[in-house]
């Protein structure tokens, strides 16, 4: 910003007077020279911060910091910090938020690199400056300009004002920097720019949502493709090959960059196996492999090209709690225990209408109606929690359901819940997790079973039930 200096005349003389011992004083001892008052654009002095990014700094700060550390050629070099970069970070997200060209961040954080060595500094050492950009009080409040998104945004706006129709397109970084901040040392941003520059590239991927079916590369040398908002991680450039990248672009990004992602595809994510030009749709973690018509009755969704490895990685039936869509007739069903229940418009409406993936009818029917020993399922109305098991329900109590390691339910209809009956069908194993006996079921009545009779049947598989239930059950 604006200081007031001495003209080099007036430093001139004031030179000559001294060392003609015209300006004298009492003699006395020398004293010690006075600290320097430290400036805002100074990079290694301590002054007062205040947090840019109220949230704090990520680990992803700090590996774009190094990363930078080692690539900038200017004044910044070695001085990178996570804190530098989640400041850097906040006002290149300004930018991102307004839709504006990148190079509107170059601009932005090349003042900043001049002002205050991308330091949200909090005392007054220019006057009345503040913040990032050294804003002085007539710009707005204490507390907007140390918001770094309000500082870039007033910096924005000034710098649109002064550069109309997107010229600051254009014009020379370092004289839209001036043109904003109206500074006595003008010639001080454009060193700066290249520098900045590279401060967006490593950040301007950190705050921009990833774009399906792009690379991207982390320093390391890993490559992704990100598919249904994941990074699909290739093994090696041969499988990235295989898989119909070969001599495709990408964007490199700050080490960690991919873990910060969600790791696993959103439901509704199509992949491709590039080596047969088979589409599977994601839904629930499971994946269903499309015929020609039914990719084309769902409109010909865009897929993504994966390694067949990780289309392998998915089962056949959705997890608990997914719900799939009837594309055809508007129909959901919700999956709980590896099983199906069709749902009414008001039952939908009871579960809070949960999102949905459409699919074909032939995923829906390969689900069967029956769930597995041991689903868990709660009434949302009431909280009340079933066991079920062989076609049966025991509605739990509190204790019960501590006692069975607080399995976690799934909200479902009571009309479903209602279905099931009150003992298990024949040849369902119950188990007491107490003292670990085990009993059959045959004809409406259970027998404990020795452990060379369980083993003799096979070991067959049984389900930790409350001795309450079995007690329900009359013996044979």
């Amino acid at each position: 910003m604006n200081r007031r200096l001495l003209s080099h005349a007036a430093l001139a003389a004031m030179t000559v007077m001294v060392s003609a011992g015209l300006i004298a004083g009492p003699a006395h001892a020398a004293e010690p020279s006075p600290t320097p008052v430290p400036h805002a654009s100074d990079v290694n002095v301590a002054r007062a911060l205040a947090a840019c990014d109220p949230r704090g700094t990520t680990p992803s700060d700090a590996s774009v910091a190094t990363q930078l550390n080692g690539t900038l050629r200017a004044k910044m070099r070695g001085y990178m910090s996570a804190y530098r970069v989640s400041c850097a970070r906040m006002v290149i997200k300004a930018v991102h938020d307004r839709g504006l060209n990148p190079r509107a961040a170059v601009i932005a954080i090349t003042t900043t690199i001049v002002e205050t060595s991308i330091d949200n500094i909090s005392e007054e050492l220019d006057h009345d400056s503040l913040g990032l950009f050294q804003q002085r009080a007539s710009w707005g409040s204490r507390d907007q300009r140390l918001n770094p998104t309000w500082a870039a945004n007033a910096f924005l706006n000034k710098m649109i004002s002064k550069y109309p129709n997107n010229g600051w397109m254009t014009a020379q970084i370092g004289q839209v920097c001036q043109a904003v901040q109206v500074s006595a040392y003008p010639d001080r941003y454009q060193p700066q720019a290249a520098d900045a520059q590279l401060i967006v590239n490593a950040i301007w991927p950190m705050i921009s949502a990833p774009v399906e079916g792009r690379l991207y590369r982390e320093p390391s040398g890993t490559i992704a493709v990100v598919a249904g908002g994941a990074p699909v991680r290739f093994s090696s450039m041969e499988e990235l090959n295989a898989s119909g990248y070969e001599g495709a672009p990408f964007t490199n990004v700050p080490a960690g960059w991919l873990n910060t992602l969600p790791q696993s595809p959103r439901d509704g994510t199509y992949l491709r196996n590039a080596a047969d030009g088979g589409i599977s749709v994601i839904a629930g973690g499971a994946k269903y492999g499309l015929s020609h018509p039914e990719w084309t009755a769902l409109g010909q969704p865009a897929s993504i090209n994966v390694p067949i490895r990780l289309i392998n990685t998915y089962g056949a039936i959705p997890r608990n709690g997914t719900y799939l869509r009837n594309h055809a007739n508007g129909n959901i069903v919700i999956i709980a225990g590896s099983a199906k229940y069709s749902l009414t418009a008001a039952q939908y409406d009871t579960l809070g209408k949960p999102a949905f993936t459409n699919v074909p009818i032939g995923f829906i029917n390969r689900i069967g109606t029956d769930p597995t020993n041991g689903t868990y399922l709660r009434n949302p109305v009431t909280a009340s929690v079933y066991l079920t098991v062989g076609g049966a329900k025991h509605g739990l109590s509190y204790d019960e359901w501590i006692a069975l390691g607080q399995p976690a339910p799934t909200n479902v209809p009571i009309e479903w819940i209602n279905t099931f009956g009150a003992i298990p069908r024949n040849g369902t194993y119950l188990r007491n997790p107490v003292d670990s006996s085990i009993y059959a079921i045959t004809n409406n009545h259970k027998k404990a079973l020795s452990y060379d009779e369980w083993a003799a049947l096979g070991k067959p598989d049984s389900t930790n039930v409350p001795i309450n239930y079995l007690n329900t059950i009359p013996n044979v």
